[in-house]
């Protein structure tokens, strides 16, 4: 289910981390206070380039936790520092981790797992990207952004940017390819 960036050719590409956590009932709030520490730990790590907290609905408790870096090498000092470790070890009574992404660029949006080939050519993931950014543009522009309009620019942003990021890496880039899946892919 995970991709990970050391997988295949290297690259120099954006690297996203989006960790699925479920947290303890009642503990949530110091999840939100553990979360906002790490994120602000990261924050002065080389290479990382901003992150957030993806809340649950209402009853749920499935928190997603979003960290973006420059290139995987980057992204895998953070992983392997000693820092990170400490964080972690405070964080273990508050949280189980269900599941943990990796995502390089927007090219592994498209890639299929298991296949040992490169995915579709660049042409057809602008279309497919197009697809699916159009429609959230228009949602940010008329809806999104005015209702954060209190909000001061550099939150504003991070909000913006982390619903953007969820809406294209869990809803629409999956759909929409699973729709066109034979036109991306003609020989499977």
């Amino acid at each position: 289910m995970a991709t990970d960036p050391a997988d295949g050719p290297p690259r120099s590409d954006p690297v996203t981390v989006t960790v699925a956590r479920r947290i303890a009932p009642g503990r949530e709030e110091d999840f939100v206070a553990f979360s906002r520490r790490a994120l602000a730990t990261a924050a002065d790590w080389p290479g990382f380039l901003g992150g957030g907290i993806l809340r649950p609905p209402p009853g749920g408790d499935e928190y997603h936790v979003v960290y973006r870096f420059v290139d995987a090498d980057a992204q895998r000092a953070w992983e392997e520092s000693d820092q990170r470790a400490s964080l972690m070890e405070d964080g273990d009574e508050l949280m189980e981790t269900i599941g943990v992404w990796r995502i390089r660029g927007l090219h592994d949006w498209f890639d299929l797992p298991g296949r040992g080939a490169d995915g579709p050519p660049k042409w057809k993931l602008a279309v497919v990207a197009c697809a699916a950014v159009i429609p959230m543009s228009l949602a940010m522009t008329w809806w999104i952004v005015p209702a954060l309009d209190v909000l001061p620019v550099v939150p504003r942003t991070v909000v913006t940017s982390v619903i953007f990021a969820a809406y294209m890496t869990f809803l629409a880039v999956p759909w929409i390819s699973g729709l066109v899946r034979r036109w991306l892919y003609p020989r499977d």
